[in-house]
Formats: C-alpha cells, sequence, structure tokens
C-alpha cells in the first residue's frame, strides 16, 4: 500500500485492513476517527481528476467514559484530563454530533432520567 491508501490501481485500502503510518513509522490506531478520516480521503482521491497528497491523519484527540462521572480525555495538545471535568467533555462532545435539535433534547432528557434514577429498582433479574 503506498502513502495515498491505493493498493493497486483503482483499489483503495481503509480502516482497520490499511496498515497506515504516520511520519514517524508508527502505525496508526485502529479507530474510527482514523477510518472515517481515510474514507474522506480516499472518496476525494476517486473523485479528484488530478493526483492528491498523500493521506496525513489529523489527530483530535481521544475520549473514553470509564464510568459514573468518571472519564478520560486526551487532546493532541498534551492537554489530559480525568474525572468529573472529562465525563462532562465527552457528553458535551456527543450530544454536540448529534443531528437535530429534537435528537438532542431526548439524549440530554434520557440521560438526565438514568443519571437521577441510576441505583433505584432492582439490580437483580435472578432471586433465588
Amino acid at each position: 500500500m503506498d502513502d495515498c491508501l491505493r493498493l493497486t490501481d483503482n483499489v483503495w485500502v481503509i480502516g482497520d485492513m490499511a496498515h497506515a503510518q504516520t511520519t514517524g513509522e508508527q502505525a496508526l490506531p485502529m479507530v474510527a476517527s482514523v477510518a472515517l478520516q481515510q474514507g474522506r480521503y480516499v472518496a476525494k482521491s476517486i473523485l479528484s481528476d488530478s493526483g492528491v497528497e498523500p493521506f496525513r491523519y489529523k489527530d483530535k484527540g481521544q475520549m473514553a467514559t470509564v464510568g459514573r462521572r468518571l472519564a478520560v480525555v486526551e487532546l493532541p495538545g498534551g492537554l489530559r484530563m480525568h474525572g468529573t471535568l472529562a465525563w462532562l467533555a465527552w457528553l458535551t462532545l456527543h450530544v454536540v454530533y448529534l443531528a437535530g435539535g429534537r435528537n438532542r433534547v431526548s439524549v440530554i432528557a434520557d440521560w438526565f432520567w438514568n443519571y437521577l434514577a441510576w441505583g433505584s429498582g432492582p439490580r437483580r433479574t435472578i432471586i433465588e
């Protein structure tokens, strides 16, 4: 595979199957953000009559929710957060990327209810 994600003429490889590397020869992580950027790049390559620049991954950082009011965030500039602030950043980012106002309101209301109702009700489904 070349640096334009081409295996051969008119055959491109993206996602987990593409062993793309950064300039430091380190393999890109097998996560959705890499595959999405590769997909956009290949689509642009296919539609372009002229040659395109080699693929370059733009690291937007990583976020993961670990538990109730607990998350970790690592941004490309080296900023790292954990705990409640990172959890709120995770929630905010995910709501921002939802399409439509009704979806956002629905998800926020659902999350709020689940946050308040957590721990209430039966916890076990099998009773001896």
